[in-house]
């Protein structure tokens, strides 16, 4: 009997212990929720050339708008994190945004910044750079990236152009892509002019002469082209020798001189 009221009496004690610790961590979660934002920690993640499209100043600012009020000094509980993180998002030189509390009551942004690759300047003279995901993003008011720039019989965006057997953009995009992806051609990439009927005209960096592709079907063929005449012909005749490389037929190099 004694024994029973002993065990009673343990397990009475236990449970009020685990109520007493439950207690005092709602407490602290509690009044850590009710303690107000000491500090904004905000870091852009420069693109790899260390351009900044947006900085520390315009996501501060967007995140007062995301709100409706300023974020230092308010208190714990008001804060969405969530929200936080895909009103950021929205931003369209926004890739990826996270955000968090740290136990000195600092709220910490860390933002990565979409790649743009190309920039766009359509037949109607509309602006924009495509990043390496195929989205469209606009000019930033901060500084100009240091892309290649396409002009020419350009159609105006839409968004699943990467979709669409035969667009331009499309075209654009993967040429691009392709020659960035490459040592040599990357480095040749500087201007590319769409004439009417869909060929490019490539004004490259290396040379400062014209190379004027074809259709998108035989891209592949005309870099693997492109490059040969780089290594095999230009390592020797020299890089202003010609002023124009003409590629558009298949399995031929057809060059001009100046």
């Amino acid at each position: 009997m004694k024994a029973d009221r002993m065990r009673a009496w343990r397990m009475l004690i236990g449970l009020l212990v685990a109520f007493l610790s439950l207690w005092l961590v709602a407490s602290a979660v509690y009044r850590k929720k009710d303690m107000p934002v000491s500090a904004i920690d905000v870091v852009v993640q420069p693109l790899p050339d260390g351009t900044l499209l947006i900085n520390e100043a315009d996501v501060r600012k967007t995140c007062k708008q995301i709100f409706g009020f300023s974020l230092e000094g308010k208190k714990l509980v008001e804060l969405d994190i969530d929200r936080l993180e895909r009103g950021l998002e929205r931003v369209p030189f926004v890739h990826n945004a996270e955000a968090w509390i740290d136990a000195a009551h600092t709220l910490h942004v860390r933002i990565v910044q979409r790649q743009p690759i190309l920039r766009i300047i359509d037949a109607q003279g509309v602006s924009y750079y495509i990043d390496e995901q195929g989205v469209k993003m606009p000019l930033s008011p901060n500084v100009t990236a240091h892309v290649p720039v396409a002009t020419g019989f350009i159609p105006p965006f839409v968004p699943d152009f990467l979709e669409r057997r035969g667009h331009v953009l499309g075209h654009l995009f993967r040429l691009v892509k392709a020659m960035k992806e490459d040592a040599l051609l990357g480095l040749l990439l500087g201007q590319l002019y769409v004439r009417n009927g869909g060929e490019v005209v490539l004004v490259t960096t290396l040379g400062d002469f014209q190379v004027w592709l074809g259709d998108e079907q035989q891209m592949e063929d005309e870099l693997e082209r492109l490059r040969l005449f780089y290594e095999q012909v230009l390592a020797y005749k020299g890089w202003h020798e010609y002023d124009r490389i003409d590629l558009r037929y298949r399995n031929q190099i057809v060059c001009k001189k100046r």
